[in-house]
């Protein structure tokens, strides 16, 4: 939709052994080990409890969400995230994704960027009542880390912030790319005005590899038509403004492979597909599989679906 390895403070290392008497004191021998900057592999000993017991993991970690140590509670926030994604129960999921969504207020450096990316790689239902209300009042107070929960209240079409979202656009004090989250968000959400944004931006950029790869993911990110049919004119332009992702080729190519690899995933029954955690497309010849790509949207140019 739409991981993140903390690193600690090291002054030696001491291997973590973990006894599997139970998950509780388990846990409060990492954390004691992290409070005295002791290096501890990360939430690496505890998969076992993240396969086989999320709940009870999820439940257990909770209380380190308070501990004065920033470096215990992103230990604690990721234990969350990942014993969340290995369960198929909906209340834990639920669970998980409230927790992850207080940590926008958590003060910690680099807490509530983590925790908003983990948030983005959940399911719509597993934000329940109770989460889309705490999105709603955290935006609307419109402090904290606003990027990823806005970029989530777009997600979840939460149409009742669009007022919201505007008082991001207006506030002076916000930072760039949160109101760069708000205009995606409120394109997503249908707004006309911010989708004819969006695309004027977009044509006023020179395009190279810095405008692909900071603008393309949110663009593609608000599954509008309109916005999906400029990229399509990208992928058809010859112009040689990207560079190779070979290092050791420094010639110029064309911005169309690019667009193949961000347009794939998105659209039903496009004839490419894109390797599982890259952004590649499963082929052996590039060039023949951009023509496939270029004569699929002339073919379905008007009736493409955009995937949900």
């Amino acid at each position: 939709m739409f991981k993140i390895n903390f690193s600690f403070f090291i002054l030696f290392i001491v291997s973590i052994d973990i006894i599997g008497q139970s998950v509780s004191k388990d846990l409060a021998q990492a954390v004691s080990l992290i409070h005295q900057q002791k290096y501890i592999n990360g939430i690496t000993p505890f998969q076992k409890y993240i396969n086989s017991s999320p709940s009870q993991l999820i439940k257990e970690s909770e209380p380190y969400l308070t501990d004065t140590l920033p470096a215990v509670r992103c230990f604690a926030y990721e234990l969350i995230n990942a014993s969340a994604k290995k369960s198929n129960d909906k209340n834990v999921r639920q669970t998980a994704v409230f927790d992850l969504i207080m940590a926008s207020k958590d003060k910690g450096a680099g807490i509530p960027g983590n925790t908003g990316k983990y948030l983005q790689q959940f399911n719509k239902d597993d934000f329940n009542s109770k989460s889309q209300d705490s999105i709603a009042a955290i935006i609307n107070r419109g402090n904290g880390f606003l990027e990823s929960l806005i970029l989530i209240s777009g997600y979840l079409q939460l149409s009742n912030l669009s007022a919201d979202l505007h008082a991001v656009l207006s506030n002076k004090n916000q930072n760039d790319k949160t109101k760069w989250a708000a205009h995606l968000a409120l394109a997503r959400l249908d707004d006309s005005q911010e989708i004819n944004y969006c695309i004027n931006l977009l044509k006023n950029r020179l395009l190279n590899d810095a405008v692909v790869y900071n603008m393309i993911p949110g663009l593609i990110y608000t599954h509008q038509k309109a916005i999906y049919d400029y990229l399509i004119t990208i992928l058809n332009s010859n112009e040689k403004n990207c560079l190779s992702p070979n290092p050791d080729n420094g010639q110029q190519i064309i911005c169309g492979y690019r667009m193949m690899e961000f347009l794939a995933p998105v659209i039903v029954g496009f004839p490419l597909q894109t390797i599982d955690g890259v952004n590649q497309i499963k082929t052996d010849n590039y060039d023949q599989a951009l023509k496939t790509a270029r004569s699929w949207f002339v073919e379905h140019k008007d009736n493409y679906i955009i995937k949900k």
